[in-house]
């Protein structure tokens, strides 16, 4: 963690060869606490040799980076789906209709087990990723996208896809 001089905001950062890759933006009580804390890490990292980096930032802050010398790439969306109002049906659900038929004829479903379900399918559950892992380049992402951790899975409900009642995924 690397805390403002007030104790007032912090960056939580990690380590790994010569980046230093801060988790999000700044979390500060105001704007002027953020900004300072982006150009420490800055600094930081160039006293070390290394290269800072910010990974999911947010749009307002983005003219602080780019004064503070950083550059953007888009890695990806977040999509957000109101599920009190989405829905399958008319004209606009029927490519995901269709998609839903042909994974039930070809034994597929989708559950989402209680937590207190879980503990039973970790076994299962760690093969699949076990399995995932293999055909990957590369390792568990950690930081960034978390890693197997059966005590943080059993805490919470778990999405499963099955075939013919076996999970697969």
């Amino acid at each position: 963690f690397l805390f403002s001089t007030a104790g007032s905001g912090f960056i939580m950062y990690g380590v790994e060869g010569s980046t230093y890759l801060a988790m999000g933006d700044p979390v500060a009580d105001d704007p002027k606490t953020a900004v300072d804390l982006i150009w420490r890490f800055r600094e930081l990292a160039d006293k070390s040799g290394g290269d800072p980096a910010f990974y999911q930032v947010k749009a307002s802050l983005l003219p602080h980076y780019i004064d503070a010398g950083f550059s953007f790439a888009k890695l990806g969306d977040d999509a957000v789906v109101d599920l009190a109002r989405f829905t399958l049906d008319g004209p606009a659900g029927s490519k995901m209709r269709q998609v839903k038929s042909r994974a039930e004829r070809t034994g597929l479903s989708f559950a989402i087990v209680a937590a207190a379900e879980v503990p039973a399918i970790l076994p299962r559950l760690r093969e699949i990723s076990d399995a995932w892992l293999a055909h990957q380049k590369g390792r568990e992402k950690g930081f960034s996208l978390g890693f197997w951790s059966e005590p943080y899975l059993e805490r919470f409900d778990q999405a499963v896809v099955s075939q013919d009642g076996h999970p697969i995924a």
